[in-house]
Parts: structure tokens; sequence; C-alpha cells
């Protein structure tokens, strides 16, 4: 009498066998495909609609015939329960993609926010360093589903950095409360927020205003800056003009290497940098105009035209620009005397050579630099420019960097 199960055999499902249905008994049946394909099915009568339903178990060999065998016995167990297998199966794995979906990771959450505030960021740098900094400073938290971060997690990230890094620390602290907030939002997570600062954390970690210092950014003292020229002179590389640029402009070096040709007028000789690329909050940006006067205008008509479009092309995919990175390591390498100066100090040497060499107002000093208008006098100077005056406070410094020489003023 031949078997009515388990008919089929490792050896036979390995075999050539033509395209069809094999039946190994008790409704399970092995399927070669017109091309090939081999898989299995569960065919039964459903116990609920009394139709004849197929119910894929897999793939062969991924699923062995044993395994086959094993998932056929529970369908059918399910069936004597007047539990229809297929109908279960479904509902199973809408129930895992439900779970699934619920539980997102912070650092899911965070590629979000990113992507959510595209017209919010400055510029792909400062998109960039924002996201680095969360992953970098609050790694642990990253791979975390959102919904199961506690107080106890972002103490654990903070911690460690909040008392030597704290302007860092207290960043990574804001976005890591922008990234939950968030995720609250969206109805990812319940509850409190754990990073939140007043009424929470301020309880576990020191007041930052506590424990921060006063970091000045490295700068030559302004008598030394003429022999630093003396020796950039002598460098013709990219970096070094925009090294160059960047003194003698009293810029932040961002703000030069992202330099753009259609900002500058020759004719007028003046360059104006929108308010987009300059620093600060996005409500107090403004437009800046810089005088090009001297050696500062010598030194934009000696650049290369290496780009129709930026003064300092970095080379790279999209028209990116030099690195402030590379400006920075042109300063450092220059000389062993500079190893530990950063582009940012040329600033405070320009402003300690308006006060303590020359007799220019100091209000036109720190419209020179960009920076927030602090007082009457000085906001004066912005309605009405001042740029003539600020012609001659660069010409000035120009003629100083260059010559260790500060012409008498008429």
């Amino acid at each position: 009498m031949p078997r009515l199960v388990n008919r089929l055999n490792d050896r036979a499902l390995r075999g050539n066998l033509l395209p069809g249905l094999y039946r190994d008994g008790n409704g399970l049946l092995f399927n070669v495909g017109p091309t090939g394909g081999r898989s299995w099915i569960f065919r039964y009568t459903s116990p609920t609609s009394r139709k004849r339903r197929d119910m894929g178990l897999g793939p062969y060999p991924t699923v062995t015939l044993a395994a086959a065998r094993g998932r056929a016995e529970e369908a059918r167990r399910l069936i004597v329960q007047n539990v229809d297998p297929l109908d279960q199966a479904r509902g199973d794995l809408q129930a895992a993609r439900a779970a699934l979906a619920a539980k997102v990771t912070f650092g899911e959450c965070l590629q979000s926010y990113v992507a959510a505030r595209a017209e919010g960021w400055k510029n792909d740098k400062h998109k960039a360093q924002w996201i680095s900094s969360v992953r970098t400073h609050a790694a642990r938290l990253i791979p975390m589903y959102v919904d199961s971060i506690t107080t106890d997690d972002v103490f654990a990230a903070l911690e460690p950095i909040w008392s030597e890094k704290t302007e860092t620390a207290t960043r990574v602290r804001q976005r890591v409360e922008s990234v939950i907030d968030w995720a609250t939002t969206k109805r990812l997570r319940e509850g409190d927020n754990p990073a939140r600062w007043r009424g929470h954390l301020e309880n576990l970690l020191p007041a930052p205003e506590s424990l921060k210092q006063v970091a000045h950014h490295a700068a030559l003292h302004f008598r030394d800056v003429p022999k630093f020229m003396g020796r950039l002179h002598a460098k013709e590389s990219l970096a070094a003009h925009a090294l160059r640029i960047t003194v003698l402009s009293c810029l932040r070096a961002g703000e030069v290497v992202g330099a753009r040709w259609e900002e500058f007028d020759m004719r007028a000789k003046v360059w104006i940098i929108p308010a987009h690329r300059m620093k600060g909050p996005k409500s107090q940006r403004r437009d800046h105009a810089i005088p090009l006067v001297g050696a500062l205008l010598d030194a934009v008509r000696s650049l290369p035209r290496l780009s129709e479009t930026y003064l300092f092309p970095g080379g790279g995919a999209k028209g990116l620009t030099l690195t402030t990175d590379a400006v920075l390591n042109c300063l450092q390498g220059l000389h062993p005397d500079y190893a530990e100066m950063t582009t940012h100090g040329f600033r405070s040497s320009f402003r300690d050579w308006v006060g303590d060499a020359t007799d220019f107002d100091e209000a036109l000093a720190e419209l020179a630099l960009a920076h927030k208008v602090k007082n009457k006098v000085e906001a004066a100077y912005r309605r009405q420019t001042a740029l003539d005056k600020r012609r001659e406070l660069m010409m000035a410094w120009g003629e100083y960097a260059s010559k260790g020489t500060t012409p008498k003023r008429s």
C-alpha cells in the first residue's frame, strides 16, 4: 500500500524535477516553478470560510523538508482549533509591523528631525556639525528606542563632558532635547522630556555659567603680525591666499572660504557678504560690507580665478569650497611659533592694534569686525555704514600688517 504522508525525500527534491506540484501528504506540497524555483505550499480548507486556500511556507532549500513538515503541522493544529492559519499569519505580521513601527530609535529620530528642518540650516557644514556633535557626545542614545530613553540615560551621556567641555555639552543637551521633543510631537514617545534643563537636569548637573571659563582664541600680538605676514607672503597655495585675506579683512575664516565672485564690486571697491553667510542668530544677521583697499585689494586681485563661482574652490563634488581646516593647517604649519595659533585670533590682533596703537574710534573697529551693536555710538555708525571711515581704517591695517607701519591720519 503506497504511503499517504512523507512521500518526498531530500534526494528527490534536489533532483531534476519538472515544473509542477509534488505532494508530501497532509496538504504539504512542493512547488517547482517554470524557471526552476522551488518552494513549499500548505493547501487546506479554511475552517471559517470553507474555501480552499494555499499558504506559502517558504523557499527551498532555505526551508528544509523537515522544517516545512513542522510548519505544516503547526498550521494543522490551528485548523483543529477552528483558526485559519493564513489569517493568523497575516495578523501576526501586521502586529509585528505595528510593534516595529512604534519602536523607533533615537538615531532615526535624529535623522528625521534634521531632514524636517531642511530650510533652517545655515549651510551643509552647520547641519553636519549639528548631527556630528550629537552622534559623538550622545553616542549611547543613538541605538536606543526613543520611547525608552530616561533621565539616567541622558545624564550618563552628558556628565563625562559637562565640566571639561561645558559649551559643547550644553549644545548637545539642547539638541537632544529638541530631537526628543520632535519624537513626542510625532507620538513616538510619551511623557516629560528627560533632556530638559529647567526643573530637571539643573538638579543633577552644575549650572553651565558656574563652570564656563572664557576661552580666548590663541592670537599673535599685533606687533608680531607684520613678521607673520612676511612669512606668509612666500606661500602661494590657495589656503595661503585665503589666510592672507582672512588677516587683512578681519573676517572669520568661514566667511572667507565661502566667498563668491558675485559678492565683489571691483569698481566700487567693496565686498558685500550677504546676511545668510554671516555668523550669529538668523534674526540678527545682516549684510556686511568690507572696503577693498590697499593690501586687501591687492590680495583679491592677485587671486587665480579657478572657479566661476568661488574664490576658493575645494576641487570636490558639487562645487565645494576650501575648508577652514585647510586654512588653519596653513597657519599652524607655517612656522613652529604658530603651532597653537588660530585664524580667529587675528581678529583679536586687529582689535588690540586699534585700541593700543591708533586713535581710530573703537566702535568703528567693532563695526569692522561685524560685532553686535552694543551702544548708541556704534548704532549711529551702523546707520551711516561709515564706509569711508572704515576704508581709512582698513587701509591703515593693511599697511601695518604688510609693512609694520601705521600711517599718520590727516
